[in-house]
């Protein structure tokens, strides 16, 4: 399935994207990897996103607590891909 990146957002275990599918749900990215669930709002990915407790770092295996992160819960406060 092809994927639209449509905002990102950078942290220190990597940059965070938001896709968007052809058939207009959301998911989640770490770098280029996917992860999660699909979401139905970009705002619901951005929110778990924020205060998602587990996440896995696919290049080292790290589990990251995401809350800890600083990463913003509104698409508005992510950088816009266009």
């Amino acid at each position: 399935m092809k994927y639209k990146k449509i905002l990102f957002y950078e942290t220190r275990v990597g940059i965070f994207y938001i896709a968007q599918s052809p058939d207009g749900h959301f998911f989640t990215f770490l770098n280029s990897e996917r992860f999660g669930e699909k979401y139905p709002k970009v705002w619901h990915a951005t929110e778990a996103l924020a205060e998602e407790e587990v996440i896995p770092s696919p290049e080292t295996g790290e589990i990251v607590d995401g809350s800890k992160l600083g990463i913003p819960e509104t698409p508005e406060e992510w950088t816009r891909i266009v």
